[in-house]
């Protein structure tokens, strides 16, 4: 990933100062690999947690919901992810946390909207 963002025309100025002087140590969210042989990620404060879990999710129209599909579209394409990604059931268990009546496309009907672009 840092070699990436060293690279990557489409990122910030201070993402590539970020890449450019990362190192593990500076990484607040990755645990020494070593000691525990699994990635941490620190726990979120009451408020943050409070504020996401007393969010109402509120079903898209149907206009809103093709443009999210074009948006995710949009991001595969100039991420260069393979149309699979959608399907990834970590993926999709992340979608239905943050937003539970989201209605995400296969990777076949993600790559059906090609012609749109």
């Amino acid at each position: 990933m840092r070699s990436h963002l060293l690279k990557c025309p489409n990122v910030t100025d201070a993402v590539h100062e970020w890449a450019k002087n990362w190192t593990p140590k500076s990484e607040p969210y990755v645990a020494d690999a070593a000691d525990s042989g699994a990635a941490t990620t620190p726990a979120p404060s009451q408020t943050a947690l409070q504020r996401f879990m007393s969010f109402k999710d509120v079903a898209m129209s149907d206009t809103q919901q093709e443009e999210f599909h074009m948006l995710l579209l949009q991001g595969t394409v100039s991420a260069n992810l393979p149309f699979s990604w959608i399907d990834n059931e970590y993926i999709q268990a992340a979608f239905e946390m943050a937003r539970p009546t989201v209605v995400l496309p296969g990777r076949r009907a993600l790559s059906a909207f090609l012609d749109q672009l």
